[in-house]
């Protein structure tokens, strides 16, 4: 990965308040951006390689929508996303 493939994502709004991170991206920045709520990072943090892919993609409810773009402080695309609960993914399990 290069540096060219980093980009940073900001939440807004929402449990994930002020959420903000450096990815990879491997294609243009999608439109909804998904995450997991607050409590499942533990979770997801003690995981491992595919394991960790699977939980955060199964997990990863919570919808955000993009905003904004910008330029952050080192240069890179910073995009930003607003909390969007009409778009969330339903929860397979509710006692989850």
């Amino acid at each position: 990965m290069s540096d060219n493939d980093k980009a940073w994502v900001h939440l807004y709004g929402g449990e994930q308040d002020g959420w903000r991170k450096q990815i990879e991206l491997r294609t243009i920045a999608p439109t909804k951006f998904y995450i997991w709520h607050v409590n499942d990072e533990k979770v997801i943090d003690t995981a491992k390689g595919k394991d960790r892919m699977v939980l955060q993609s199964q997990l990863a409810t919570m919808a955000y929508e993009r905003f904004d773009q910008v330029e952050a402080e080192d240069g890179r695309t910073e995009y930003c996303y607003q909390r969007c609960e009409t778009a969330d993914k339903p929860v397979a399990n509710p006692a989850v």
